[in-house]
């Protein structure tokens, strides 16, 4: 059966079937839907890990993993075996693990964890039938704060309103990885409280640095680029990550991006940029804002993010500070509605 890593996590079960395939580019969701299904299949030896089985997929042999799971387990009725990073073993294996899961072993599950799983092949198809296909992709820009929620609400117990889900994602950007350790971190800083405000947020994640980011931000959107410099030059000092800068700036101005587009498609522009993800407080300001810089600049939003983030991340992280500046610089001019004089 097919279904999401989100829908899983929050009703987990251990009727998954004899293979799994947890499919997707993000891999804090593959993470989590593996340490859950080791807990419902496993049960009370999870914290054990007695009957788990791990393999690396680029060098695990069908024959070896088969003979695992084909194995009775000594210390319960049920084991799981793992093949991570499977892309290449799947696709030296694949005629053998379709014969496999026509006839899996009874009492193990094969859990193959993979970037691509495409719908069109047998074998996506044969775990269709037979057993679970779990989709893991990271929710939509528009959809974090309500997915970052259920996320608190599950793995904390602990209710994070939109409010607080938007000024989390501003300071910490939409890494998965990281918003999950934020929210950890929060769900301790209000010991008992069963909510986590907005004031938590910014005091724990952000605390000054939240309040300059923001001034960054407004001082863009006012076409203030002396304003935003100084406000990156604070950070910068401040030793914050250029990438972590940049992360605030693209789940923000990633929406006018998005709302261009729909408006460009016959979207009225307010409309637009509520579906973006704009409060509906800002929509006057953020159509101020797209009419000041017009459409051929904001067309445009999206790439200069995106060539950002390439080059700070370039050269495996190594780019040096001067580098790392001269880029945000760059980007925070463009936005702002100018043009940058150097490179």
């Amino acid at each position: 059966m097919p279904t999401t890593a989100s829908a899983f996590l929050k009703s987990p079960t251990d009727n998954v079937g004899p293979v799994v395939a947890a499919f997707g580019a993000e891999r804090f969701l593959q993470h989590a839907v593996v340490k859950e299904l080791i807990t419902q299949i496993l049960g009370e030896d999870a914290d054990d890990e007695m009957g788990l089985t791990r393999f690396d997929g680029k060098d695990a042999e069908f024959q070896t993993v088969s003979d695992e799971l084909r194995t009775l387990s000594m210390f319960g009725d049920r084991r799981i075996v793992i093949v991570d990073g499977a892309d290449d073993f799947v696709t030296k294996h694949r005629s053998n693990l379709e014969r496999y899961v026509g006839s899996p072993a009874k009492k193990s599950v094969l859990v193959l964890v993979v970037k691509k799983w495409p719908k069109t092949t047998k074998l996506y198809k044969a775990v269709e039938k037979q057993g679970t296909n779990i989709g893991c992709e990271a929710p939509k820009e528009s959809d974090l704060p309500r997915w970052l929620g259920s996320l608190c609400e599950l793995r904390y117990e602990k209710k994070l309103p939109a409010s607080s889900a938007m000024v989390l994602l501003e300071l910490a950007g939409t890494n998965l990885s990281q918003l999950d350790m934020e929210l950890a971190k929060l769900s301790n800083y209000v010991g008992d409280r069963a909510e986590i405000s907005r004031e938590d947020v910014t005091a724990l994640v952000g605390g000054w640095r939240a309040e300059t980011t923001w001034e960054l931000i407004d001082d863009v959107l006012a076409g203030n680029a002396d304003g935003a410099l100084t406000s990156l030059d604070k950070l910068l000092a401040a030793r914050e990550a250029p990438l972590r800068i940049l992360g605030g700036l693209t789940f923000k101005f990633r929406q006018f991006a998005i709302a261009t587009e729909m408006s460009r498609q016959g979207s009225s522009l307010g409309s637009a940029l509520q579906s973006a993800g704009i409060w509906r407080n800002q929509i006057a300001d953020a159509e101020r804002y797209l009419r000041r810089i017009g459409r051929p600049r904001a067309e445009k939003i999206q790439t200069w993010l995106l060539q950002t983030r390439d080059r700070l991340a370039g050269g495996a992280g190594n780019i040096n500070p001067t580098q790392a500046r001269i880029e945000l610089e760059q980007l925070l001019i463009r936005l702002a509605g100018l043009e940058p004089t150097h490179r």
